[in-house]
């Protein structure tokens, strides 16, 4: 697997506060744990890559686990179990890698902070070789930001100022342009980028990585929690979206004042009763939206 890139804490709810892109953190009884340089170099014309052109689509194998950039906030293990205890603490990309890492079947785990770089951890395999891809981040009710801030006064700002080539966080417009013009700007149809190692390609190609029945998992604060969201996302990926309708709550383990289990989760938050458990994979998804059935083709 290539990497890229005894007391139980009080818990804090992570809930979203408006259309600001910025989360809030509200002390309850239980926990919620819960600008990378892009790899874009060249935005040009292109015909894009139609679906199936070489045959019918083949099932894929492969596992990508990807996690946003959310740097790590606290200057000390102390003030971060301050923050904890305080319902001030949101987990940072230290907690998205060790829940990544801990990924069963992942071919490959890659730190991402923009949709550029989503498309070249995607363009590392080959075309319908991809059966599973995991995304561990912030988000909202109707996007996910693959970068951000963690505000030490208990607030995560979701995404950056991006640049015209790029975006750190796909939202219902993102999504929209992609479907209109294979391209997150409907001005530059056919946007093309290129990774070390890696040709010119365009989103149409990376999305060619997923092979039949291929499936997205959403693990990101709110889960995709909009219908809406994980319908138009399964439609623009042509892949089948697993997610979540509830906050997924997480417990970090603390000992000695500092924090030495960043894996431990429940689903669905309390007071319903849901065992703890150690990695994300073990929760149960209870939103789902399927792939589109392919387009017939003419006799």
């Amino acid at each position: 697997m290539a990497d890229d890139s005894d007391s139980l804490a009080r818990a804090l709810r992570h809930s979203l506060r408006g259309p600001t892109g910025s989360h809030e953190a509200r002390g309850v009884p239980e926990s919620y744990y819960g600008h990378a340089k892009t790899h874009l170099l060249d935005v040009r014309a292109s015909t894009g890559n139609p679906d199936d052109q070489d045959g019918p689509r083949k099932a894929g194998s492969k596992t990508l686990t990807v996690y946003g950039v959310f740097p790590y906030p606290w200057s000390s293990d102390k003030e971060e179990v301050e923050a904890l205890n305080d319902g001030r603490w949101f987990p940072s990309d230290r907690d998205f890698k060790a829940l990544a890492n801990l990924m069963p079947n992942s071919d490959r785990v890659a730190k991402i902070g923009s949709f550029s770089e989503l498309l070249i951890a995607m363009m590392h395999f080959s075309k319908f070789e991809l059966a599973t891809l995991n995304i561990i981040t912030h988000g909202g009710f109707s996007d996910m930001a693959l970068q951000g801030k963690v505000l030490k006064e208990g607030n995560v700002e979701l995404g950056i100022d991006d640049p015209k080539d790029d975006v750190s966080t796909l939202n219902m417009t993102t999504l929209a342009n992609l479907e209109a013009s294979n391209s997150i700007d409907t001005s530059a149809p056919n946007m093309q980028y290129k990774g070390k190692g890696i040709g010119a390609f365009t989103f149409a190609d990376a999305r060619d990585r997923f092979g039949a029945g291929a499936t997205m998992f959403l693990y990101c604060c709110h889960g995709g929690a909009e219908q809406v969201y994980c319908d138009e996302l399964a439609k623009v990926f042509r892949v089948n979206i697993r997610g979540f309708k509830l906050e997924i709550y997480y417990q970090p383990e603390v000992k000695n004042n500092r924090i030495v289990n960043r894996t431990r989760c429940r689903y669905p938050p309390p007071p319903r009763g849901a065992q703890l458990v150690h990695g994300l994979h073990k929760l149960t998804p209870d939103r789902e939206a399927k792939a589109p059935l392919p387009t017939p083709t003419s006799p």
